[in-house]
């Protein structure tokens, strides 16, 4: 397989509660100005596969947990030594 090519993406999709609901997650390269830096770009999205299933009162109830979902998933893809990084821009 050739290594050198322009961009690329890769993803899954988790399913939750029963397959109601489903996390997205992709990873895919991303255009940078600055030569030999590669960029990337992780994208979550979590949403409702079965629509109708949760009613405009439950919508609250339903994001706390959609939330959490998507925090620990992220909190896995990335290494300590990213967060260091994230923490050194924050300031």
């Amino acid at each position: 397989m050739p290594q050198d090519f322009d961009s690329f993406v890769v993803g899954i999709q988790i399913p939750y509660e029963n397959s109601r609901d489903s996390l997205r997650l992709q990873l895919a390269s991303s255009i940078t100005e600055t030569p030999n830096v590669a960029a990337v770009l992780l994208d979550l999205d979590y949403f409702l596969i079965q629509p109708g299933q949760v009613s405009m009162g439950e919508v609250f109830t339903w994001l706390e947990p959609a939330h959490h979902r998507v925090e620990e998933v992220f909190e896995a893809c990335i290494t300590n030594r990213l967060r260091e990084m994230f923490e050194e821009m924050a300031q």
